[in-house]
Formats: C-alpha cells, sequence, structure tokens
C-alpha cells in the first residue's frame, strides 16, 4: 500500500535485491523505476523458444516457459497457460517431431 507519493505505507514483508540495488520498506519510496511493463509474447517468439534447443525434451510446459520466455515469473505464467486453455504440466516433444507435428498433411 503506497500514498500518492509512491511511499510505501504499509506491507506484510519487507524485500531488498542488493544485486539490483533496490529495497521495498515502509516509510520509504517504491522503487517504481524497476517496475516492469505489461509485455506481450509474439506467436513467433514462443514458436522459436520453444523450437530452440533450450527446453528439453519431457520438461513441462510452465518450466520451459517461465522467466526465459513469458518475462513472468512460475505463478503468473501457470495463469497465462491455463488461460490459453492448455495445461501447464504437459510436457515438451523433441523440436523435430514439434515442427513435423504442426506441419499440414
Amino acid at each position: 500500500l503506497t500514498n500518492a507519493h509512491y511511499e510505501v505505507l504499509t506491507l506484510l514483508r519487507s524485500h531488498r535485491d542488493d544485486d539490483k540495488g533496490f529495497a521495498v520498506m515502509a516509510r520509504h519510496l517504491y522503487p517504481m523505476q524497476h517496475v516492469r511493463l505489461h509485455q506481450a509474447v509474439t506467436l513467433p517468439e514462443l514458436t522459436a523458444a520453444l523450437l530452440s534447443p533450450g527446453p528439453e525434451p519431457g520438461t513441462n510446459l510452465k518450466a520451459a516457459l517461465a522467466g526465459s520466455v513469458l518475462p513472468y515469473g512460475p505463478t503468473i505464467a501457470e495463469h497465462v497457460i491455463l488461460d490459453a486453455g492448455l495445461d501447464p504440466g504437459m510436457k515438451l516433444k523433441p523440436a523435430q517431431s514439434q515442427a513435423q507435428d504442426s506441419l499440414p498433411p
């Protein structure tokens, strides 16, 4: 909870990230420079990431997408996957068979 000047009034627990150089604590300004704006992922970016050699075959979809492809953590990534009508636990196939499965007969 912040006031109109983005000063943190209260929170459940403070957070400090020394590597990024910011802290979220009561009676301090909220670090607005570290806020991530909404970032859409395009179908070509998603396809390229899933067909790249990055995710191992057998990795579940949520683990493959969270943090690397989607600019969100695992909880939001799971919500996005469910909202798309997919199963977050779906196992990835090898990239070659995925590419062949997507080709028309």
